[in-house]
């Protein structure tokens, strides 16, 4: 994997989407996109909307995005699950439209707590999306960061490990 400079992930959701953008392998900003609107479709476009927006500024103002990275959507049920891939799959598919490269298949959510694991030096799995947060609350300075913007965070963190190793 080529050296990324320019990194933004997501952490899909129907309802709140997180995201991250990481420079020169450092936390530059990050927050949720909150779905508007009654029903999925509706929702599903505004964070369509916003994800386009955010790819757009960033893209124009701190440079080319390297790759785009999405959590595997995750869910209870296959509804869930449905529509967490669909909002997955608009987000890779504004990236494209923009011009910029997503990775190709997505980031597992075993994959991102290996390194909440190792920045903590942990062996468990235990209570790691909590420990997560703080972590990267701590890392970032943002104490009001959202469960959605940490998960994100730490895609970024497992994406820069591994183009460190040549992994990916």
């Amino acid at each position: 994997m080529a050296v990324i400079e320019r990194l933004v992930a997501f952490d899909p959701g129907s309802v709140a989407t997180g995201w991250c953008f990481f420079l020169s392998g450092e936390y530059r900003e990050g927050g949720v996109f909150l779905g508007v609107g009654d029903d999925f479709g509706e929702r599903r476009h505004s964070i369509r909307q916003q994800v386009c927006e955010t790819l757009l500024r960033l893209n124009t103002e701190e440079g080319d995005i390297d790759i785009v990275a999405v959590e595997e959507p995750m869910g209870r049920s296959m509804d869930t699950k449905g529509k967490l891939v669909t909002i997955a799959a608009d987000i890779e598919s504004a990236a494209s439209s923009l011009g910029i490269p997503y990775l190709e298949g997505r980031v597992r959510p075993h994959e991102w707590h290996a390194e909440v694991k190792r920045a903590a030096q942990l062996q468990a799995d235990v209570g790691i999306k909590a420990l997560g947060l703080a972590i990267a609350r701590a890392h970032t300075g943002r104490e009001l960061m959202s469960q959605d913007e940490s998960d994100a965070y730490w895609i970024c963190k497992f994406m820069l490990h591994n183009a460190r190793r040549g992994d990916g």
